[in-house]
């Protein structure tokens, strides 16, 4: 893909988080966000979309700090990297990361899918 097609990629998904969640919110300062106060789709569910990345990078960058490294400096800690050393192929490596992140979206389906119950003591 190259970074113009994963820069692309990652605004159009950021984009799309915020008409989603522009559409949600019906009051910024109320943070009860879910079925029971009107909004469509839950917090949870926007913010689980883009999990799986943001918990690799973050993970990453501030390891790299606590390591007194640049956080933009290339390492081989990503998660792909972690699997591949466990002793994964790079299909079988690829295969868990879309495994985990089809459970998480599972989990961000939830809330909406099920809106008509009383699901709210789920810790999300």
């Amino acid at each position: 893909m190259g970074d113009g097609g994963s820069y692309w990629l990652g605004f159009m998904t950021g984009v799309m988080i915020l008409i989603t969640l522009s559409k949600s919110v019906v009051n910024p300062a109320d943070l009860s966000f879910g079925p029971k106060s009107g909004n469509p789709v839950p917090l949870i569910s926007v913010i689980l979309c883009v999990a799986v990345p943001v918990i690799d990078t973050a993970k990453l960058i501030i390891m790299r700090l606590l390591d007194g490294r640049s956080p933009i400096r290339p390492d081989q800690n990503h998660i792909h990297h972690a699997l591949l050393r466990l002793g994964l192929t790079q299909n079988q490596a690829v295969t868990a990361i879309y495994f985990l992140c089809l459970l998480i979206g599972v989990a961000g389906i939830i809330p909406i899918a099920f809106d008509r119950f009383d699901i709210d003591w789920l810790p999300y």
